[in-house]
């Protein structure tokens, strides 16, 4: 019974770590290039 309730934990937090990581560097893949006259101040 135990073991049952860690695998089942160790794969909800295996594939919200792997859901969290795919999610960011899609967002960080995907960022827009800003052109420079709204980056100077």
């Amino acid at each position: 019974m135990k073991t049952k309730v860690l695998k089942f934990v160790a794969t909800a937090v295996g594939l919200f770590a792997i859901f969290s990581v795919t999610t960011a560097s899609f967002f960080w893949g995907n960022q827009p290039n800003v052109p420079s006259e709204l980056l100077e101040k």
